[in-house]
């Protein structure tokens, strides 16, 4: 026996389905992982079949769920060595009653509905998009029907979210009622269809004059891929910000571990949000530089981290530089290179000046580098939204993103450093 005739690859055996309540018909289906690491181990492979499918059915208005397990082949038990139990692998991941239902008796269920299904939570926001309207749904881990519906779909965070983990929905409820939830549906037909969601932790501050100030981390963030590269994306994470700067109870919005995709989704959002502030639009290099330019009091009011907030600043002054100007160019990179001192003093000071000058100007030219990739995506999206036709991109995290979020900038090099560039590196990296 060959082992390797026994083993699938887990993210194509894996795959997702949409099915619609009242015509129990698939209407997305075939939709594989990207990730798989956490159900079947970090190879991502399935031993012992051959023709292995793991279909995951959902619902596509209470995403109420339903596993389906089926093969060509299973390997009969020699020794010790055994197939993998599928099954139990999902239980941790997946309600109970998912692993129970037949395939056939899911369709007959959903067939079998007569009324629609009301999403849990109060209505914040709507959006129009292409003729359909969406609605944004905020709730509690309290609410019975907000944690079913969350406990239905939660598979897909590991599945879809690198390092995405899975709440706990039993814990405290002093500990629940921490987490808000946002869910976001189509609620153009009569039967609303399940779009995507957002959780929310907040962690409380004293203060005596505001009782129960948060800072409130997202924590996850998730479009279904059958919605993704459509907008959602963008509208969703701006719609959930403007919710938290409208509270008197949130004093700022920060992110959990945010990947690359979705820290170019907040980039692009939180500028566009930005630059509707008076006093961005008054923004000059001049008064940010000289310390008279009200950066605590507009940070304060968009409820932003400070490295996020400074990211963005640096972003749109970057964007306002003319390519002639060569003494406000200047004037940028010290800006940036005294915060990115200021944030990593402690390496830096673990440097010789040699090293510390070498590190700071790779450190600037990367991020100056990745700015400017922000910025084209900006653009980029400004032509389409001026050309009538808006098509966000959404990504693997369901993550808004522009087309070019892959192309890295130009590489740069220090040149005329001399007997310098000879000079041993010590392995140091910095934080911008």
């Amino acid at each position: 026996m060959d082992p390797e005739d026994w083993s699938i690859d887990a993210n194509d055996a894996v795959s997702l389905s949409l099915y619609s309540p009242g015509t129990g018909k698939a209407v997305a289906s075939n939709i594989h992982p990207t990730y798989t690491y956490s159900i079947f181990g970090e190879a991502e492979r399935i031993f012992g079949y051959k023709e292995l499918r793991v279909d995951l059915l959902f619902a596509t208005d209470d995403m109420a769920p339903c596993v389906h397990i089926a093969w060509d082949e299973k390997l009969d038990r020699i020794g010790d060595v055994e197939a993998e139990d599928v099954e139990e692998a999902l239980r941790e991941f997946v309600p109970e009653e998912a692993l129970k239902t037949t395939k056939e008796d899911f369709v007959k269920t959903l067939q079998a509905r007569s009324t629609p299904f009301v999403p849990p939570g109060e209505v914040v926001s709507t959006y129009t998009l292409r003729g359909h309207t969406f609605s944004l749904f905020r709730s509690k881990l309290t609410d019975a029907r907000s944690a079913a519906l969350v406990r239905n779909m939660q598979v897909l965070v590991p599945l879809y979210i690198e390092g995405g983990n899975l709440l706990d929905l039993d814990d405290e409820p002093w500990t629940l009622a921490r987490w808000t939830v946002f869910f976001l549906y189509d609620t153009t037909a009569a039967s609303p269809v399940f779009i995507g969601y957002c959780t929310l932790y907040d962690h409380f501050l004293f203060d005596t004059q505001t009782p129960d100030l948060a800072r409130t981390r997202l924590s996850q963030f998730l479009i279904l891929p059958p919605y993704q590269k459509r907008g959602h994306g963008s509208r969703f994470y701006a719609a959930i910000v403007a919710s938290h700067i409208a509270s008197p109870h949130v004093r700022e919005l920060t992110v959990e571990d945010p990947s690359e995709p979705f820290s170019d989704l907040r980039d692009l959002a939180d500028i566009a949000r930005l630059r509707r502030d008076p006093d961005v639009k008054a923004m000059t290099l001049a008064a940010v530089s000289a310390k008279t330019w009200p950066w605590d009091a507009v940070r304060a009011r968009n409820k932003m981290p400070a490295r996020q907030f400074a990211r963005c600043v640096e972003i749109m002054l970057l964007g306002a530089l003319r390519k002639t100007d060569t003494r406000a160019a200047r004037a940028y990179r010290l800006l940036v290179k005294a915060r990115l001192y200021r944030h990593n003093i402690d390496v830096l000071a673990q440097l010789d000046r040699g090293e510390r000058v070498d590190k700071l100007a790779e450190t600037y030219f990367g991020l100056e580098d990745e700015y400017r990739r922000l910025l084209r995506a900006m653009e980029g999206r400004r032509v389409v939204e001026e050309g009538g036709d808006d098509d966000g991109d959404d990504d693997e995290d369901g993550d808004d993103d522009e087309e070019d979020a892959g192309d890295k900038g130009e590489k740069r090099t220090n040149k005329g450093k001399g007997k310098e560039e000879e000079r041993p590196k010590k392995r140091v990296r910095i934080a911008e």
